[in-house]
């Protein structure tokens, strides 16, 4: 039995191109494309990951990182969320402040303060204050920012309002808006965004589905949850319409063109797009 839901804004799954995440009873499932996972003994409530290095947080609030081959090891303490990438790890302490740190970098820079969830994306990140406004740092060339233009400033810059989460992945980005819209901005040469800009860039935000309580997005799609805990999945080889997928779902994470889902039931599923869910890991057949 997988361990249990997580809490708001937190995530059991993870996944960041081809390397995957699944925290699951009292232990992190660590894998890449169809290798045999990892197995890490951790107790976490949170999971992150990025290219090289893999983050959890366990029950204590400690933030742990481990490489492939090494061992997790404590890099901070009295965190409550956290989110990795190709760039930089940001981190939101229990206080609500907001820390960064780039790789192969051993202090911690803060960056805001009240703020209630980060993400760290492939070319830009963001964070969402605790009265719902959204904040996006990095390359705007592609419409990242959502505000109309294409040109990067410094810092932080707002760019919505009564967000509640926000992720992203290659040149896209998507937020579920606190009354369960999820709207997009961003490239969208694969249809990640839906019909909202496809075929090139979205500079704007714009409405794509209604009624989420989830979301997740990966280089080529989206899923988002509804409140009937409906799984649905729009992107290249799945069309610009959402469609249903997976039934019972309480957590979510998208890769380059997989996506991996924990269920109620406590079941673990992992599958291509254009492919129906399977579940993850099945046992292998009897000779």
């Amino acid at each position: 039995m997988a361990s249990a839901e997580p809490r708001p804004g937190a995530s059991l799954l993870a996944a960041f191109y081809f390397r995957r995440l699944a925290a699951i009873d009292g232990e992190v499932l660590d894998w890449k494309d169809d290798e045999p996972p990892r197995r890490v003994a951790i107790d976490a409530s949170h999971v992150t990951v990025a290219k090289d290095e893999s983050y959890a947080i366990d029950r204590g609030g400690r933030l742990l990182m481990w490489t492939p081959a090494g061992e997790p090891r404590p890099i901070l303490a009295s965190v409550a969320y956290a989110a990795a990438g190709e760039s930089r790890v940001l981190a939101v302490l229990r206080d609500g402040t907001l820390v960064s740190r780039r790789r192969a970098e051993h202090d911690w820079r803060t960056e805001a303060r009240d703020v209630a969830h980060a993400w760290v994306g492939d070319s830009s990140d963001y964070y969402v204050t605790l009265d719902g406004r959204l904040f996006a740092a990095g390359l705007a060339h592609r419409g990242q920012y959502g505000d109309g233009l294409l040109t990067s400033v410094e810092g932080w810059k707002q760019v919505a309002e009564d967000v509640a989460f926000v992720c992203a992945h290659t040149g896209h980005a998507v937020l579920l808006k606190r009354d369960g819209t999820v709207e997009g901005t961003g490239g969208n040469r694969f249809g990640p965004l839906g019909r909202h800009g496809f075929g090139d860039k979205a500079d704007c935000w714009g409405p794509i589905f209604a009624g989420a309580v989830r979301i997740a997005t990966g280089a080529r799609h989206t899923l988002a949850v509804d409140r009937d805990r409906t799984l649905w999945i729009w992107g290249q080889n799945e069309g610009l319409e959402p469609k249903r997928a997976l039934e019972r779902v309480v957590d979510i994470a998208a890769g380059d063109c997989e996506s991996v889902a924990l269920t109620a039931d406590g079941r673990l599923w992992c599958w291509r797009t254009g492919a129906p869910p399977a579940p993850a890991f099945p046992p292998s057949p009897r000779p």
